[in-house]
């Protein structure tokens, strides 16, 4: 106990303990929310360094796989297999939506129709095959889930666009001019090495913020909120996680390990199911990107579609008991 009052000089000496036992006080938390961190890389960082290995590969043979698509869609005579085809495409699409509209609009304006475009775009904007790998870290079992449901998603929305007939130009592929040529490496290895490395760049400082804002809920967050939110009642808690996914939901693996950590704190699937389902159509890049290619009713409705779907999907899930 310090008594400045009866010691001459003691106060600064009382100060400065105080200034060092606070000092100590934080760099333990941060010690702490460090060791955090630490702990979810080693269990996530394989699965996201697959992901960028896959996005990467199959950046290689992207125009490839365009003329594939394409020609495997012409040579489909039934508009449901088409829509399948297109939804399954755009689950397999490296490419970001910036990147791949152009080629979508072109191919939609001259063969394959708006339908076809909606359903690679939907699919598209929920899942890749980078999400997809990283998925696995919340177990094989929700990567698959996942998998299925931004499929169903994307057939869905395919097959109302097909069933209005576009007739209100919902979607608009006009004013789009060639797609821009991807860049050239005169080696395979140097475009996977630079593929990876601009995935790596954009998403590492996402999965960053993921991995910390998990590690101060898990040293923070009070559980008792957590356990009102999403154990007290369960369709309130889908309905709960599809409206928090709209600010929070940032990136596809950023939010890897948030969801984990509220899933092993007690999160049911049906609300992670509604967080992972609503998130990625509302994220403000990719509404950025939808809005190019529809009208403002096209985009209202689409918007309307992804949260309707998503939270349909939770309670689905939510009701099984899961």
């Amino acid at each position: 106990m310090c008594r400045t009052r009866s010691v001459p000089g003691m106060a600064g000496r009382c100060a400065g303990r105080r200034w060092f036992s606070l000092s100590g006080a934080w760099l333990k938390e941060m010690v702490d929310v460090a060791r955090l961190v630490g702990g979810q890389f080693r269990l996530i960082g394989p699965y996201w360094a697959a992901g960028l290995a896959v996005g990467a590969w199959l950046s290689l043979d992207r125009e490839k796989l365009t003329r594939l698509t394409r020609g495997t869609l012409l040579a489909t005579s039934s508009p449901l297999l088409r829509l399948g085809l297109a939804s399954f495409a755009g689950a397999l699409s490296p490419v970001t939506l910036f990147g791949i509209i152009p080629v979508l609009a072109a191919l939609g304006r001259d063969v394959l129709g708006a339908d076809v475009v909606a359903a690679f775009v939907i699919t598209s904007v929920i899942i890749n095959p980078n999400v997809f790998i990283f998925s696995f870290a919340l177990g094989p079992g929700v990567a698959i889930l996942r998998l299925a449901l931004a499929l169903l998603a994307g057939f869905g929305g395919g097959l109302l666009i097909r069933a209005a007939g576009n007739e209100k130009g919902l979607i608009v592929l006009n004013g789009f001019g060639a797609a821009p040529a991807p860049r050239k490496h005169p080696s395979r290895a140097g475009a996977f090495a630079s593929g990876f490395l601009r995935s790596l760049r954009k998403t590492g400082p996402n999965l960053a913020m993921g991995m910390l804002a998990t590690a101060l809920f898990d040293k923070y967050f009070p559980r008792e909120i957590l356990d009102l939110v999403f154990l007290g009642n369960r369709p309130l808690s889908v309905l709960f996680a599809a409206g928090l996914s709209v600010p929070v939901y940032y990136c596809g693996g950023g939010t890897i390990p948030l969801i984990r950590a509220w899933m092993d704190a007690g999160m049911s699937l049906g609300a992670a199911t509604s967080f992972m389902m609503v998130g990625p159509p509302t994220r403000f890049t990719n509404l950025g990107a939808v809005r190019t290619i529809t009208s403002h009713t096209g985009f209202a409705l689409y918007i309307a579609y992804s949260i309707v779907f998503g939270v349909l999907a939770g309670l689905a899930i939510s009701s099984l008991g899961l």
